[in-house]
């Protein structure tokens, strides 16, 4: 899980991280140790998510915080997407069914 001050939108720590222990040849850390915060505002994480304007949320290419990528607990952080996933995708069939 991200533990970085700003939300991670894309680029942050969560995927340097991630992209670092399951791509090391993709991952330039000692850059993203070099990369200064990108921070949006709340309303900008829909957008950035829908598309089609990138560059005027965010110049730099990446709304999040990079350098602390480190700090991040891949295996933690993906065993929580996919639980989360399963959960959804549970309740979505019993929905369905009953």
């Amino acid at each position: 899980m991200s533990r970085a001050a700003v939300p991670d939108i894309h680029g942050g720590d969560v995927e340097t991280a991630t992209i670092s222990a399951y791509y090391p040849h993709l991952a330039d850390t000692e850059k993203a140790k070099s990369l200064p915060d990108v921070a949006q505002g709340e309303d900008m994480g829909a957008s950035w998510l829908f598309g089609g304007h990138a560059g005027e949320l965010s110049p730099e290419g990446y709304p999040g915080a990079p350098s602390c990528w480190g700090s991040v607990d891949v295996r933690a952080d993906i065993d929580d997407v996919v639980m989360r996933i399963t959960e959804a995708v549970i309740k979505h069939v019993e929905q369905r069914v009953s």
